[in-house]
């Protein structure tokens, strides 16, 4: 009787058309079969709605199996729906993220990952239901005192229909925040090579809104995202302490404009947002809003004194240190001279790239956030 209510659930969410669509994080293929997976997305679909049970819109619900198919339901629900709702991890909500940069789609977020570093960035609660009733708050209610809110009768365009006020947690202030995502240009590399000028046509290209990891910060989220116990940030602690006397710093040329620093290099960040890491301030003083990327640049010491760093890192963030360099730049290029792993947004890259070129080209993304 309980699965038949849930069933009933999802029939009743997909039977409608409407502005706003849920997309939630892809759910691995269980070994138990197709009945156990139609069961996981039926009850996440319900806890959802259950969270949005205030707002009663007439939701769409996309169930993606992979960050590909994240990519397409986002760019086919950003031509049909006006508020587009990502509940999941980094990697979801970056990838829906940057799918719609440019356009007028307006994007919720449910933090339901490990790190939840992109809304740690955006001052979005991580819990679950403070996140919702965020939304709630600003589809339901509406405020047009506060700069690029849409007005009452906007709102209920967009939700399609009114709803009561938010029930679970704090009653936020709401408004729309334009985040510029990084567009980011990469050689993939298969031999080292040193300093070498690419062929641009063998380039690829991706985009971020909170941080790009390039060599050991690369390392560190890949070595996370294979780690099962334990779960949350202290993976993420987990894998710099395994990783902390085998990663061998690179030497790295980093283009800033006009400046260029060539160093022997434990690690370079290009942060669009201050977290990363599940909870890590790498960049205390980055602005998502800002057009220029924090740059942090952390030089190859001895491997004994890699603790204390790392560790000083971790409580207070990236301060003037002599072992740390920080710039701000909107146009950065790093070349090294061994091909190494990075991540964009805790998503660790299959290639390894000796060439990386990101730069802020204006298109950003409109994220409902707290005031």
């Amino acid at each position: 009787m309980f699965w038949y209510y849930l069933t009933r659930q999802a029939r009743k969410a997909i039977s409608h058309s409407s502005s706003i669509s849920v997309i939630l994080r892809p759910e691995p293929v269980l070994k138990s079969g197709l009945f156990i997976r139609l069961k996981r997305r039926t009850y996440s679909q319900y806890r959802i709605r259950k969270l949005l049970k205030d707002f009663e819109p007439a939701c769409t619900m996309l169930f993606p199996d992979s960050l590909q198919k994240v990519r397409e339901m986002t760019m086919e629900a950003a031509g049909k729906s006006r508020v587009i709702i990502v509940a999941g991890g980094d990697g979801t909500i970056s990838t829906a993220a940057c799918s719609i940069a440019g356009s007028s789609t307006l994007l919720g977020i449910i933090p339901a990952g490990s790190g939840n570093d992109i809304a740690r960035s955006l001052k979005i609660p991580c819990n679950k239901k403070k996140a919702a009733g965020l939304l709630r708050q600003f589809l339901g209610k509406g405020n047009s005192r506060q700069t690029g809110h849409p007005d009452n009768a906007d709102i209920s365009r967009i939700a399609g229909g009114s709803a009561g006020p938010a029930r679970h947690g704090k009653d936020f202030h709401s408004r729309i925040r334009d985040i510029f995502a990084g567009n980011v240009s990469y050689w993939p590399e298969k031999s080292p090579k040193s300093f070498n000028q690419q062929d641009p046509e063998q380039k690829a290209q991706c985009r971020f809104i909170n941080t790009l990891g390039i060599g050991y910060d690369g390392h560190v989220a890949g070595l996370a995202n294979r780690i099962r116990f334990p779960a949350g940030r202290f993976k993420y602690m987990a894998g710099i302490l395994i990783s902390i006397f085998r990663w061998r710093g690179v030497q790295m040329k980093v283009s800033l404009g006009e400046e260029v620093i060539t160093e022997r290099l434990l690690m370079t960040t290009i942060a669009n947002g201050p977290f990363e890491g599940g909870g890590i301030q790498i960049a205390p003083g980055a602005d998502p809003s800002g057009r220029n990327y924090t740059v942090i640049m952390i030089r190859d010491v001895r491997k004994c004194k890699r603790i204390w760093l790392l560790l000083r890192i971790m409580i207070y963030g990236a301060d003037n240190h002599p072992d740390i360099i920080i710039r701000r730049s909107c146009n950065v290029r790093i070349q090294t001279s061994d091909p190494v792993p990075f991540h964009a947004d805790g998503e660790v890259f299959k290639d390894l790239t000796s060439d990386v070129h990101a730069v802020k080209d204006g298109k950003s993304v409109r994220i409902i956030t707290p005031l």
